[in-house]
């Protein structure tokens, strides 16, 4: 049997006289719904435990919320306003409440701890006119202080009435509160996602506006409830975060390094705490919370990083009084490989100048020779702490080469724009990795290099130097992070 249409369903932005028209026509033809939808309920026949056995099933998913629309659109289930209803219920249901409509989602045990709202996952709003449910806010919510000038704006996962309707993309709007019809917004963003990033920062003690919508290709649906926030005046700065090895050679137990404690106004906060993160996707494989003792530098311990995998590596300062940063996020990818075998390197004075051997108990296998080799007599030679470099210093110009470590591989990097004056008669690395010093046979007898990943940059040289040629060189085994 086919059910009759309904009338236009009245609208709140009509004209008193049309409205009291349109909702006379509309409820005069409710009783004739209601029969003709019983009529056919009987006719069908449905297996009501099957149906039931899906619903339950399904509660959780976008299916059965857009399935339990459909069923409370009947007017057998919509049952009046919320306002005044107590005790459990469960879908298919529909109450009225705020002048919308609004269908259970999910059995609960009690309506009248249920206030529906957009924040309420146990209802949803059910919009006759819209394939796309409106998103609902996240973050900042209105009303919300303090916010910090680094923002990211958040609303609900995308929800439409079709499973297969994909989403093309969310737009965001953000203007001053003076704007508040969005008629000059401040920022705007069409992406595919729940979240965007605000740039540039927003301004201190500002009030500002926000919103967003979803489209697709069936259609649009409705802007989100507008949000109003305030801008904090006072707050701590996030910090850079520096990852060692980043961003494709960190090894088994990088040191991360955050920058100085800043805050705005400068110098108004005292640096409380650190939180670390080292996150695998969205699984967390090492954090230090509110870590008081690592304020600016935490070294990750071994046996939580896996090699050959990508990270993403987190910190963020928290002040006594202004409260946490804004994370800072380094991306890096872990060395191919942590099982590095120890190694022996010999200078000598005949082609190739250096010899390297692989050494297993008390075994030592010589290494095949690397790609580029130096020119002439060989002198010194080092390995950093982490076994990751090798210089080696000989008798012609340049007078070493640094070379990096990938397995049983070495490959010579570009030398430093500052060389030594002389042959390389003794090279040394800190324990750290991040200095490299060079004892040489030519004024100024000395050079030191700071390392910054691949780059080594040579230091001034000190004010005092050595009294004649250099021979050995050494650094101390302590004040360097270990």
């Amino acid at each position: 049997m086919t059910i009759s249409n309904l009338p236009p369903i009245p609208s709140r932005n009509e004209d008193p006289d049309n409205f009291v028209e349109e909702s006379s026509n509309f409820v005069a033809a409710l009783p004739t719904f209601i029969a003709e939808s019983n009529t056919l309920a009987t006719n069908v026949n449905a297996d009501q435990t099957a149906v039931a056995a899906f619903k339950a099933s399904a509660a959780s998913s976008a299916t059965t919320v857009n399935a339990q629309k459909v069923a409370a659109s009947n007017s057998a289930n919509f049952k009046g306003p919320w306002l005044g209803k107590t005790g459990a219920v469960s879908p298919p249901y529909a109450v009225l409440h705020n002048d919308l409509m609004w269908v259970l989602t999910a059995p609960i045990s009690n309506i009248a701890t249920s206030e529906p709202s957009e924040a309420n996952a146990d209802w949803a709003e059910f919009d006759l006119y819209r394939d796309i449910r409106k998103p609902f806010p996240l973050a900042p919510l209105d009303g919300a202080t303090g916010v910090l000038p680094t923002l990211t704006l958040e609303a609900s996962v995308y929800a439409p009435s079709v499973s297969i309707d994909a989403r093309l993309y969310r737009r965001f709007e953000l203007s001053l509160s003076s704007d508040p019809t969005f008629t000059s917004p401040v920022f705007t963003a069409e992406v595919n996602a729940n979240t965007v990033a605000v740039t540039p920062d927003l301004t201190l003690e500002a009030l500002y506006v926000w919103r967003c919508k979803d489209v697709s290709a069936r259609g649009e649906s409705l802007w989100m409830l507008t949000q109003g926030f305030t801008v904090t005046g006072d707050f701590v700065v996030a910090p850079t975060l520096t990852v060692e090895g980043s961003p494709s050679d960190v090894p088994e137990a990088p040191t991360l390094t955050t920058s100085a404690f800043t805050t705005v106004p400068s110098g108004e906060d005292t640096h409380l705490n650190t939180d670390w993160q080292v996150l695998e996707g969205a699984v967390v494989v090492y954090e230090s919370l509110a870590d008081a003792s690592n304020l600016l530098s935490i070294t990750v311990p071994a046996g939580n990083l896996t090699a050959n995998t990508t990270y993403t590596f987190k910190a963020r300062h928290r002040g006594t009084d202004f409260g946490e940063s804004a994370f800072a996020e380094v991306t890096a990818t872990t060395l191919g490989s942590f099982d590095i075998t120890p190694l022996l390197a010999i200078t000598h004075n005949n082609t190739p100048f250096v010899t390297i051997y692989n050494q297993e108990i008390d075994t030592f296998t010589k290494l095949a020779n690397p790609a580029t080799l130096p020119t002439a007599l060989g002198w010194g030679v080092a390995f950093s702490s982490d076994d990751t470099y090798m210089a080696v210093g000989f008798n012609d110009t340049p007078f070493f080469f640094i070379y990096k470590r990938d397995g049983d591989v070495f490959t010579k990097l570009a030398d430093p724009a500052s060389l030594p004056t002389g042959p390389a008669h003794d090279i040394v690395f800190s324990s750290d990795s991040t200095y490299m010093a060079i004892a040489h046979g030519i004024t100024p007898y000395v050079a030191i290099y700071k390392r910054s990943g691949d780059t080594f940059t040579k230091l001034p040289d000190p004010a005092t130097l050595p009294a004649g040629r250099g021979r050995r060189i050494a650094f101390s085994n302590t004040g360097f992070p270990q």
